[in-house]
């Protein structure tokens, strides 16, 4: 988030640099310096009095060393002690004697017995400025002139005998009483001052001798120039201790250009050259600079020797409200302190107390990108700028609940093209942590941009996006780089920095959830995923997220582990490495609720579960797909049943499975078991029964339950040895719900070859079967696993044939029979295999003494 420098500074120098600084030294010094010698002069009755040809001259001298001068072109005694001073001027000298302040007037008048002096008409000062207002004070100079108000007066011709100099305070006023008993000296009238191109007026003002104070009593008002810039200042009062060096003034208001600062009270502390040493200002402080506004309860800054900022401190509900149309921003905090390098630049500005930071950017998007960023403490760090008294913002850092947000402009969709005239999809990205920390780069332009952000101690990275898609992840440690916004983005103007994540780095227990988009025209949210990982990172050159160190995925019927796994988030694809291993519920799940439901009679959902050395899966066409090799395959198991093959594949949409080896030749092993079951009626108990397939290929239909294996097939098990070209496992239906659940409610989420009993098993092509005591050969095998009976059929060229160990060898159309040593039938039509009318046909052969029938 980028801050301005320029107003920064202003905030914490202008208001009380520009505000109280000429006001209270140049102005308070040359009063007090101008009515300290009034007062020294006419209260010194005791003073000598000498007559010359030019007037009446009075002189006081200390040691030796001449202190002021007083002349007047006629005096004139009024009796009763009074005397009347006509064209009187005083001449002020300073330690090596020579002329340095000028003071005079048309008419003076003074009151022996009273001790009070009052002066007839106007009264004009020329004083030499301090030392430190002439160059510490960093006033403008220009040369000696009279203000524009003496002009338009009669000077008296005392005036020209006033002090050349290049730079004075000049000052008028009329109405000046003194008294000497009180130590006083005021005016009811206004009082005015000039120097450098300053002027100020005031209405009335007050001199106590004793208490070395100055009082401008109403209507302080200040025009001119002040760091080469437009200065008005007003205030209600002013107040000066010269003694303390410290000015108060009350309900000042000061602008420049567009700028202003007000508050209540400001109170200005001085060092004896007459700069500035602190400022303080409180009860409803107010600085304005262009559309910034800042407001805070209390003011405290301290300038150096230069009248440059050391420090500044704003406390007290401190708000920040910028208007700026095209970027907005607020900004609160309790406190705010600030340091300044000896150019006056800030170097470390730090806002404790709930602090919060936001702003709207319009420069990118028409609708703006919202940024912010809040914590118990902020801190913002500044380099040298390229500018005199400039810095650039190079680091901020958020301590306590730290919290940083913004929004990114939405990939666009694979051929979408942007449209000016539509809003444009955002992205939305929030990040909270213990602390966080943000490091700036500078632009071409001269402008702070974030580079890279650090994130320590309880990190959460939450993004949401447009379709309603939200991913969240947590952990220890957080890191994230930044970038410009991708090519295409439309911008409300032409030097538009909008900035994306292009990296992102997260240690340390990380958890993350995601949730995918809702489908179209549902209100539902779509489904969540969790994951674990020692370790995330996040490439948006590629829009990939990959964990690292004991990766683990997490849906509503599945479960996933590998060292690495990685999803495409454009594509919800996603690749494990390293040694996979997952884990299938394979109940079906309702769709209204997602949830398992049971099987008939209670039973606990059925777990498929696969190793694998990789694997794939892509999302829009529901594959999933296990990787081994030929040597060590990739293997899939539920119970006892088992599949093993170098390349498992699910297709989630074709409710199908398939298993390859990968070099031809090579094959691939499946086992079906179906547990026994007890006796039902009408149904007799069946025996435990496994089946043990070797073939080069195999596909599953999940829809019509059947496991289709070719080009050679091997089984062996409860069926004994058989050989054929092809086999089809058929299985009974899967776990169905309880039956008060409509079958419309149900979703399988994965195709499951092994979920279900072994309902018949077909062989055919040349088949060849081996059994204890017995051997047979036809075309096609039938296993019935309710029966456990076996039907063996041919082609009438070639007709069943089967050789038993205690029944010889049969021959006929169709074969049945059951295990090894039972009854062999022969029964039907060669042609048709599975009819069971037909006629039966028994042969008996003697075979070694025994009698065959």
């Amino acid at each position: 988030m980028r801050l301005s420098i320029q107003r920064l500074r202003w905030v914490l120098l202008t208001g009380a640099l520009l505000l109280v600084g000429v006001l209270a030294a140049y102005i308070g010094y040359g009063r007090y310096r101008a009515l300290q010698a009034y007062r020294q002069i006419i209260a010194r009755s005791g003073a000598s009095l000498t007559h010359d040809s030019n007037g009446v001259t009075y002189s006081q001298s200390v040691q030796g060393r001449k202190i002021f001068t007083v002349r007047a072109k006629t005096e004139t005694s009024l009796g009763d002690g009074k005397w009347a001073l006509h064209n009187a001027e005083m001449l002020l000298y300073n330690r090596t004697g020579d002329a340095a302040d000028h003071i005079y007037g048309s008419e003076m008048e003074y009151d022996e017995n009273q001790g009070i002096a009052r002066a007839k008409g106007e009264v004009f000062m020329d004083l030499l400025p301090p030392q430190g207002l002439a160059n510490g004070g960093r006033a403008a100079t220009q040369p000696a002139s009279a203000s524009k108000s003496k002009a338009k007066a009669k000077v008296p011709a005392a005036a020209k005998a006033k002090p050349a100099s290049e730079q004075v305070i000049h000052v008028r006023t009329s109405g000046l009483v003194y008294l000497r008993k009180l130590g006083v000296a005021a005016t009811d009238q206004q009082v005015e001052f000039s120097y450098g191109g300053m002027q100020c007026t005031a209405l009335g003002a007050e001199f106590n001798s004793g208490q070395s104070t100055l009082h401008l009593l109403a209507h302080v008002r200040m025009d001119g120039l002040a760091h080469g810039k437009p200065l008005h200042l007003t205030a209600t009062r002013a107040d000066v201790d010269r003694d303390a060096n410290v000015a108060n003034l009350i309900n000042p208001i000061m602008t420049s250009e567009d700028r202003s600062a007000q508050m209540d009270v400001a109170v200005i502390n001085l060092r004896k050259d007459g700069s500035i040493e602190r400022v303080q200002g409180s009860n409803h402080v107010v600085l304005r600079s262009g559309t910034q506004q800042v407001t805070a309860d209390r003011l405290d800054a301290t300038l150096n020797p230069q009248s440059l900022p050391e420090a500044g401190r704003l406390s007290g509900n401190v708000v920040l409200v910028d208007t700026d149309p095209v970027r907005p921003m607020h900004g609160s905090s309790n406190v705010v302190d600030a340091v300044f390098n000896a150019q006056g630049a800030p170097t470390r500005v730090v806002g404790t107390g709930t602090v919060k930071l936001s702003m709207v950017d319009h420069r990118a998007t028409p609708q703006g990108l919202a940024r912010s960023m809040d914590g118990a403490t902020i801190i913002a760090h500044f380099s040298p700028g390229r500018r005199k008294s400039s810095a650039q913002l190079t680091e901020m850092d958020a301590t306590g609940s730290a919290h940083a947000g913004g929004e990114s402009i939405a990939a666009l969709a694979k051929g979408e093209v942007a449209d000016r005239t539509k809003p444009q999809s955002v992205k939305n990205a929030q990040l909270w942590a213990d602390s966080l920390r943000i490091l700036f780069t500078t632009t071409t332009s001269g402008k702070a941009q974030p580079q890279r952000l650090y994130g320590t101690g309880h990190t959460r990275l939450q993004q949401d996006a447009p379709l309603g898609e939200q991913e969240t992840s947590t952990g220890d440690t957080v890191e994230a780089a930044f970038g410009p916004a991708r090519a295409g983005t439309l911008s409300a103007q032409p030097d538009a920095e909008a900035l994306n994540i292009t990296s992102a780095v997260q240690s340390g227990h990380v958890t993350i959830h995601d949730r995918a988009a809702a489908k179209a025209g549902s209100t539902e949210p779509g489904p969540v995923s969790t994951g674990f990982a020692d370790r995330a990172t996040y490439d948006a050159s590629t829009h990939r997220l990959t964990l690292l160190g004991n990766a683990q995925l997490e849906g509503d019927n599945a479960s996933l582990m590998a060292p690495t796994v990685t999803l495409d988030q454009n594509t919800q694809d996603a690749d494990a490495n390293g040694g996979v291993q997952a884990t299938f519920e394979n109940a079906p799940t309702t769709a209204s609720q997602g949830s398992t439901a049971a099987p008939p009679g209670g039973s606990p959902a059925p777990l498929t579960h696969v190793l694998a050395a990789s694997a794939h899966f892509e999302h829009a066409k529901q594959i999933g797909t296990f990787y081994g090799t030929d040597a060590h395959p990739a293997r899939m198991w539920q119970n006892a049943s088992q599949v093993q093959a170098a390349i498992l594949r699910f297709d989630g949409v074709s409710r199908t499975f398939s298993a390859r080896p990968v070099k031809p030749g090579t094959l691939l092993h499946a086992i079906f078991a179906s547990n026994p079951t007890a006796p039902k009626p009408g149904h007799a108990a069946q025996a435990a029964s496994i089946v043990r397939v070797a073939s080069p290929k195999m596909d599953y239909n999940d829809l019509q339950r059947e496991a289709t294996f070719a080009d050679g097939v091997t089984i062996d098990g409860t069926m004994g040895e058989v050989r054929g070209q092809h086999a089809v496992v058929f299985l009974a239906p899967a776990n169905k719900p309880a039956a008060t659940m409509p079958a419309a409610s149900i979703l399988h989420t994965q195709p499951d070859p092994l979920n279900g009993s072994i309902d018949r098993v077909i062989v055919y092509g040349s088949v060849q079967m081996e059994q204890p005591g017995r051997h047979g050969t036809g075309e096609q095998l039938l296993y019935t696993a309710a029966t456990g009976n076996y039907v063996l059929t041919g082609t009438p060229t070639d007709p069943p044939h089967i050789v038993d160990a205690q029944q010889g060898s049969v021959t006929g159309a169709t074969l049945l029979f059951g295990d090894a040593g039972s009854t062999i039938v022969v029964a039907g039509d060669s042609h048709m295999p599975k009819a069971k009318g037909g006629r039966v046909r028994t042969e008996t052969h003697v075979i070694q003494g025994k009698q065959e029938r």
